[in-house]
């Protein structure tokens, strides 16, 4: 398991709030090709860094139901994950919240 570090953290947030902005962000999640400038934006960040799309892109954002190991954990970024993903919200009949989790 690879570990990011602080300064790798903020730039992929960075770079998917740069998405964002740019209008890559659609109702259900972002546009195709969003993998790609994530990865085109880290490697411009950390020239010598093997972060790939996949799995190591991808694998660092999920959505899981149950979210009771990060209860009483610190979330510096939090801020930053409600600009991005904040207007997410599961509608309709039936529908269920969902948290997402930002694997440490």
């Amino acid at each position: 398991m690879r570990c990011w570090t602080a300064d790798e953290e903020k730039a992929l947030v960075e770079a998917m709030k740069d998405l964002v902005v740019r209008g890559y962000k659609a109702d259900n999640g972002f546009k195709s090709g969003y993998q790609n400038l994530l990865e085109q934006a880290m490697m411009q960040a950390f020239p010598s860094t093997t972060l790939k799309a996949e799995p190591r892109i991808n694998s660092r954002i999920i959505t899981d139901s149950n979210a009771r190991n990060m209860r009483f954990k610190t979330w510096p970024l939090y801020g930053d994950w409600v600009e991005i993903f904040g207007k997410n919200r599961a509608t309709g009949e039936g529908a269920k919240g969902y948290i997402v989790v930002w694997k440490m």
